[in-house]
């Protein structure tokens, strides 16, 4: 898989959850919202795939993806939200996961693509 497949996979998979959260909600709010962690991770990867998009867009790299991801995760984990809000420290720490799990699935694209060049 190339960073163009994983990234679109990212996304897909991120939209995905955000609907079955989008039809749960309209069946039974309540039952929906007992379980709403799930689409807020979704959210937060959705976000942070998007992010990765762009760059990629603009020309970034399997590799320079990667050091973008890790960037975000190691300030969002050096920063944690201490908001007097409980939602948006929950969002903030999904972020910081979502880049590292970007940060986890591109380094296999890296490596394929500096294999592929040398």
């Amino acid at each position: 898989m190339d960073n163009i497949e994983t990234v679109t996979f990212g996304i897909n998979e991120a939209q995905k959850c955000i609907n079955r959260f989008k039809s749960e909600l309209e069946k039974n709010p309540a039952t929906a919202f007992q379980w709403s962690e799930d689409a807020m991770q979704a959210a937060a990867e959705l976000q942070v795939w998007m992010e990765i998009e762009k760059y990629r867009q603009n020309g970034a790299t399997a590799e320079r993806l990667v050091e973008l991801s890790k960037k975000e995760a190691l300030r969002g984990a050096r920063r944690t939200s201490t908001s007097s809000n409980a939602t948006i420290n929950l969002m903030n720490r999904f972020r910081t996961a979502a880049f590292a799990k970007v940060a986890e699935e591109l380094e296999y694209v890296a490596k394929y693509e500096a294999k592929i060049a040398a």
